[in-house]
């Protein structure tokens, strides 16, 4: 999905049999951009596109991107445990969204590339994180540990297939038909040392407040192509033509840039803080139009939420 970022809403979008994470087969989507006239972009993009090929390419095709690194290659993990040893220094304290927040200049050397980025600490972030971690692995441990091992299968898939994705922070033994379960405590210090903290790389010149900002509203726009699958996949669509469907996806698409504008609007304004997208629609479509037999149209009373509310996006009724 392509977004303006001036004016807050989407203009225009793609759509890819199933899930794309190749920046190659994004290419088609950047001619059509630049066909439009559309010289001034930047693609942000998630974990799943960070990999070696895909940044070689980006950087190659010199297209200017802010994306989050994964902890997959050697260098970025050497780059975060060198990083984290100073972190805390108040040379790179900030405030973000009137929040203390930590931020270093970093650059990932990893074969033929460099790359400039930012290293963020955020300390309640942190704390959050941990919680929830140190949940989960009680609460995974204490399921293994109930749960009996059938005679017909392999105690090592039933693990795998218990654990999920908490599998690297437990050892185990089978006694008895049932797991005994040992915590790794090197597994568990490495990923709770990387809590509260995430690695951001760009293309282009950046300062780290921008470089962060366009990435926090992707996640804005996330929500809002969220909400409009949610719209698609809760109707039944009844289609037996791929136009047909896509006309229905059109109109999702309409009504998302609508949404979206009237999202910047509240956040410009400040009403965002007494009432959401939906609530302010709720509180407006109780506005009346009457048509009376002469021809003459009025409007019914406004309430003093309604007033408020039409006051401060300066509309009217």
């Amino acid at each position: 999905m392509i977004v303006d970022k001036e004016k807050g809403i989407p203009v225009m979008y793609d759509i890819y049999p199933g899930s794309i994470v190749d920046v190659t087969t994004l290419k088609n989507t950047i001619k059509k951009v630049e066909a439009y006239g559309m010289n001034d972009y930047t693609l942000v993009m998630d974990r799943g596109f960070f990999s070696t090929g895909n940044i070689e390419e980006l950087l190659h095709e010199d297209i200017l991107f802010i994306m989050p690194a994964t902890m997959m290659l050697k260098s970025v993990k050497e780059l975060m445990s060198s990083t984290q040893k100073d972190i805390e220094s108040l040379e790179y304290l900030h405030k973000f969204n009137k929040k203390p927040i930590f931020v270093k200049p970093i650059v990932l050397e990893h074969g033929v590339f460099k790359l400039n980025g930012y290293c963020f600490y955020d300390s309640k972030r942190e704390l959050e994180e941990k919680g929830t971690f140190y949940s989960r692995l009680y609460d995974v441990k204490e399921h293994l540990e109930k749960t009996e091992i059938p005679r017909w299968r392999k105690a090592e898939e039933v693990f795998k297939e218990r654990a999920r994705d908490m599998a690297s922070f437990y050892s185990w033994e089978m006694i008895d038909n049932r797991f005994r379960i040992s915590i790794k405590k090197n597994a568990v210090s490495q990923r709770i040392n990387r809590m509260g903290k995430f690695l951001l790389f760009y293309n282009g010149e950046r300062d780290w407040l921008d470089c962060l900002t366009v990435y926090r509203e992707r996640d804005v726009v996330e929500k809002g192509f969220k909400a409009m699958k949610k719209d698609i996949q809760s109707l039944p669509l009844n289609t037996n033509k791929d136009s047909t469907t896509k006309g229905f996806i059109f109109v999702c698409f309409i009504g998302l840039m609508i949404r979206m504008r009237l999202l910047k609007m509240v956040k410009e304004t400040g009403i965002i803080e007494d009432y959401t997208v939906e609530s302010l629609l709720l509180e407006l479509e109780k506005i009346r139009i009457i048509k009376m037999q002469n021809g003459e149209v009025i409007v019914t009373e406004l309430t003093r939420k309604q007033k408020e509310i039409l006051d401060k996006m300066n509309l009217c009724a």
